[in-house]
């Protein structure tokens, strides 16, 4: 039994191949789908965090087609009136939380995207970090009443809700909320994006959807270069290795699942036919889900980016790789002109950006690696200039107190 828990693929695909001795041997991947969405409510008081001086807010807002996602709003301490840069986190593939926390086996605990906010804070810059449509705290799926009789209208409902695009105008609303906010500087602000979280930035970035003010930075963390449809196939041939799937087995499930990609790409349907396992890894309700999805290029995106943008990836990544998706984006974005971007591979780092101890370690405890924490609070806070405006504030304080000291040091003159 092999288990992705973080895997990027298909709202976070859970592959779990199983294969069995003897010619009867099957092989069985299970799909795990989890999907998100937002209206604008009264936020709750700040409440403190683990950074020294920095304070938590929890906010509801509107999301696509009138859901309500929910997320936390780090700001780090700041002077009274200050303007804070700020970013948003955006969650990778499957039923993943504003902390990055899953409800699929294994998946508590994780805490990668608190981390990040907390390092960010930690540099002066704030963030806002949100459970996906379907997730926590945010509008749950429409599921039909009766999940084992579905009515076609109950179907039609869940798939447009779980429809790609969706899940890219969440993104943009959650940005456009964010520069919305009176402690955020709306020209300062960016975008991160984990896993799948990278496709959905780069996207909503180049639509501009609801915002005003175009991200400054992007931050694009194990975040693939290729189509999905790609990476999800490189992720099942590495895992019918691992499980011993026979040559046969194995081109009987790559072919139907060739099928399945060219049908969702070219019409959103799926084939008849298909085996019970091959259809649990494409659940008929995503199938606008996967033809928006398949159509994402992030490499392309990357080039149309004019700004910073910083790559985060693990050599040890299993599910994005580093060897064949972090180049893609590498040379797509030096051939901007100019070009403002920098590429971390973290030695022994899984898709979590965490140590990895063995092959069969997901990396999905302890700490994100603190190489990762360090250059992503450290970049964002350079590419966002929050020294240069601690500078600036320091100049104006100041300048505005010269004719009090003027006045004080004329008084003292005159006591003596």
């Amino acid at each position: 039994m092999s288990k992705f828990l973080g895997c990027f693929v298909i709202l976070l695909l859970l592959l779990s191949v199983a294969g069995c001795g003897g010619n009867d041997a099957t092989v069985t991947p299970t799909a795990s789908a989890s999907l998100t969405s937002a209206t604008d409510t009264a936020s709750v008081g700040n409440t403190a965090t683990s950074v020294p001086g920095s304070t938590e807010r929890e906010v509801t807002y509107a999301g696509s087609q009138g859901a309500q996602l929910s997320g936390t709003l780090l700001l780090p301490a700041h002077p009274s009136g200050q303007k804070l840069p700020a970013v948003i986190i955006v969650a990778g593939s499957g039923p993943t939380d504003r902390n990055g926390n899953s409800t699929l086996p294994g998946g508590a605990n994780i805490n990668s995207y608190k981390q990040m906010a907390e390092a960010l804070a930690a540099h002066g810059v704030a963030s806002l970090r949100y459970d996906k449509r379907g997730v926590g705290k945010s509008t749950g799926l429409p599921l039909p009443k009766d999940p084992k009789h579905p009515t076609p209208v109950e179907m039609q409902v869940l798939e447009d809700s779980a429809a790609w695009q969706n899940y890219v105008d969440d993104a943009a609303a959650t940005f456009a909320y964010l520069q919305q906010q009176p402690e955020i500087d709306p020209t300062r602000t960016g975008m991160l994006g984990h896993s799948e979280g990278g496709y959905l930035v780069l996207q909503a970035a180049a639509t501009g959807k609801g915002f005003t003010n175009p991200p400054a930075v992007l931050i694009l963390a194990s975040t693939p270069g290729r189509a999905l449809d790609q990476v999800l196939r490189e992720q099942l041939v590495n895992a019918l290795k691992r499980q011993g799937a026979s040559p046969e087995q194995s081109k009987s499930f790559l072919d139907q699942t060739d099928a399945a990609i060219a049908s969702l790409k070219s019409s959103a349907t799926l084939p008849p036919g298909l085996s019970p396992a091959v259809a649990r890894t494409f659940p008929s309700y995503l199938v606008k889900y996967f033809q928006g999805a398949f159509q994402a290029e992030p490499a392309k995106s990357a080039m149309q980016f004019p700004g910073p943008v910083l790559v985060l990836q693990g050599d040890q990544d299993h599910e994005v790789f580093a060897n064949e998706d972090t180049p893609l984006l590498d040379a797509a974005l030096k051939t901007r002109h100019p070009d403002d971007h920098e590429v971390l591979i973290v030695p022994g780092a899984g898709h979590e950006l965490k140590p990895v101890k063995a092959q069969s370690d997901p990396g999905l405890s302890g700490d994100v690696d603190p190489r990762a924490l360090d250059k992503l609070g450290s970049w964002t806070a350079d590419k966002l200039h929050v020294t240069g405006r601690l500078k600036e504030l320091a100049v104006a304080i100041v300048v505005a107190a010269l004719p009090l000291l003027t006045a004080l040091s004329l008084f003292r003159g005159q006591q003596y």
